[in-house]
């Protein structure tokens, strides 16, 4: 039976082999605490501290690398299922129509202020043609 303190350890072995997320720990905690369980279960001279060496080098030379690989990988594609669902969620028939009408209307609203005012020449092109024959330009 494993104890609180040899619990602890476990979680300080898997931080010190790099696995920060606490949710992959403690799976590792789990597994490698049920092997070393069996380990010392088959050999009870097996000390605690060997029992562990033994089962980590069952991870084989990378360790832990490619279960923490994995469940990145894992928790990356479910972090982008959710953007693209709440992407998709908004697209519903009334946001649809009011974002139509907002575009609608600031378009609306654009070419109504930048036309202009009126057609008649401006006051400094009549001066200009006020000095030609009979006025007009």
């Amino acid at each position: 039976m494993i104890t609180e303190a040899q619990y602890e350890s476990l979680f300080a072995f898997c931080r010190k082999h790099y696995v920060q997320y606490y949710d992959v720990q403690v799976e590792l905690v789990d597994h490698l605490a049920a092997a070393i369980e069996e380990k010392i279960k088959l050999n009870p001279k097996l000390s605690f501290e060997q029992a562990l060496d033994s089962v980590y080098a069952g991870f084989g030379i990378k360790g832990f690398a490619d279960i923490v690989a994995t469940r990145m990988e894992m928790v990356s594609k479910k972090s982008r299922k959710q953007k693209w669902k709440l992407f998709f969620a908004y697209f519903t028939i009334p946001k649809i129509a009011m974002t139509f009408c907002l575009y609608a209307t600031i378009l609306f609203l654009g070419k109504f202020l930048t036309r202009p005012t009126s057609r008649r020449p401006s006051l400094s092109r009549r001066k200009r043609c006020a000095h030609r024959a009979g006025g007009r330009c």
